[in-house]
């Protein structure tokens, strides 16, 4: 049930925010690679002024018109340390050594660094695994309360003695 509420999600990451820690910080936006400056700077006023879930349609339906793929855009959350191209020019490690595509070699990024999760994707699984739990829990005290728990004696007395007797 929690993987389908993301409403009860939200709710949940908000009152636990503070449960929700990441050892590095990561960089969350767009890694934007192009062939040259003029498409470079189409390329942000598009990814400025879209929508998030549509730039990079945007991107491909503007900009790679033929055969030529004159750009390319991933979105994602990335930690720090684990992918050199958004260490360099999301993070701003000066110290990094890239591998630059030579078809697209202007590089951008827009998006921001995060110290910590700022909404409950950047967090899913861990957020959707603490929400099941937290309604298997309230599920079981409403049953409890709604329904009297009995045990036959005369059952668990038969139960142990088979056990023991292994």
């Amino acid at each position: 049930k929690a993987a389908k509420d993301s409403i009860g999600l939200e709710q949940y990451f908000k009152a636990h925010k503070a449960d929700y820690k990441w050892d590095a910080p990561h960089f969350k936006g767009f890694l934007v690679r192009c062939q040259d400056e003029n498409i470079a700077k189409i390329a942000k006023a598009i990814v400025k002024n879209a929508e998030k879930d549509s730039v990079q349609s945007y991107l491909t339906q503007r900009l790679n018109t033929d055969s030529v793929k004159v750009v390319s855009c991933s979105y994602g959350l990335w930690e720090e340390g684990k992918n050199p191209m958004i260490d360099k020019f999301g993070l701003n490690k000066k110290n990094i050594e890239v591998k630059i595509d030579p078809a697209m070699p202007v590089v951008f990024m827009v998006g921001k660094k995060l110290k910590a999760p700022q909404e409950y994707t950047d967090v899913r699984s861990q957020v959707t695994t603490d929400y099941q739990d937290y309604l298997e829990k309230a599920w079981i005290e409403q049953l409890r309360a709604k329904y009297e728990v009995v045990i036959n004696e005369e059952v668990m007395t038969k139960v142990k003695q088979q056990f023991s007797a292994r």
